[in-house]
């Protein structure tokens, strides 16, 4: 009797391990699933925020120049270093504020966004301008904004 009991006892343990180990399979394949959807939908944003930031930190807070170095090489091949940083100092940023960040879905470049942001000068002018962010040399850069025009 007490070795049935034995035999039925490492059973129902062995039935119990393979419970729990099926829910933590489960569990972690649907974390996995649910982390990479989540993940792809919102990496975009938040990169394209981000380098929207180091780039503005920049312009406000100095130094303007590396506030070039952020910029997409195309950019950088259009606008000299010397007249980026006549804008920047001419435009005097003291605040900004970031806005909507909308990536553009298009089949040629699907890392690409757009970055609203409202800034406020020197002076205490608000305005809102657009800056155009994307993949360029390996990183999120800023590829067009006001200093191109």
């Amino acid at each position: 009797m007490i070795a049935r009991l034995r035999y039925l006892d490492e059973q129902l343990k062995r039935q119990l391990l393979t419970v729990v180990g099926v829910l933590v399979l489960f569990g972690v394949t649907v974390s996995a699933v649910g982390g990479l959807f989540l993940r792809s939908g919102q990496e975009p944003d938040l990169a394209a925020r981000t380098a929207a930031v180091a780039f503005l930190d920049r312009l406000t807070d100095g130094p303007q120049d590396a506030a070039y170095d952020l910029l997409c090489t195309t950019t950088q091949a259009d606008l000299s270093r010397t007249r980026f940083l006549e804008w920047s100092r001419g435009l005097g940023i003291e605040d900004y504020w970031i806005g909507a960040v909308r990536p553009i879905e298009a089949a040629s470049r699907p890392e690409l966004a757009t970055v609203g942001v409202r800034i406020t000068t020197t002076t205490g002018v608000a305005q809102v301008i657009m800056l155009e962010v994307a993949v360029n040399r390996g990183s999120w850069r800023v590829c067009a904004g006001p200093f191109a025009r």
